[in-house]
């Protein structure tokens, strides 16, 4: 799966400007629903993205963080890019703030289909060349092309 299949360029938050775990749910509901036009409340996606965090962070190594959850009524994979120069905590297994994000919802009763945007996703972003690299970009159309692109490459290689 690639990542163009998941995300738009409307999707990218260059700047997130939230501190802790439920104002960065509240923000990544609320700009999905919004960006994707769904017939969803960002409260309930909030909720179902809340619901996941509990099991576990998903919050990872390299300050990096893909909060998903299979909600009901979405009828595909839908993905939101946001980053946080600051940083936020995020309730990280080492205890350091989360500085990207990949936010992914997806259709409750398809869940191989969330599970391969989070493969092709981590793919992506455990690669530090390409983390330092969405950190320098300012410009959303830039980040979202560098982001495709290296996505393109590496399913080539």
């Amino acid at each position: 799966m690639s990542i163009s299949s998941f995300l738009i360029k409307e999707a990218v938050i260059t700047e997130l400007n939230t501190t802790g775990v439920l104002d960065t749910l509240e923000e990544g509901a609320k700009r999905l629903r919004d960006v994707y036009h769904l017939d969803i409340s960002a409260e309930s996606i909030k909720d179902y993205l809340f619901q996941r965090e509990r099991l576990g962070s998903t919050g990872l190594t390299e300050g990096v963080a893909f909060p998903h959850a299979r909600v009901p009524g979405v009828e595909k994979v839908y993905g939101l890019l946001a980053l946080s120069r600051r940083g936020v905590n995020f309730n990280t297994e080492e205890g350091k703030p989360v500085h990207i994000f990949l936010f992914l919802i997806g259709p409750e009763d398809r869940p191989g289909e969330l599970l391969r945007a989070l493969a092709a996703a981590s793919r992506l972003l455990r690669r530090k060349k390409i983390l330092s690299m969405l950190m320098d970009l300012k410009d959303r159309d830039k980040i979202y092309n560098y982001l495709i692109e290296e996505d393109e490459r590496l399913e080539k290689a």
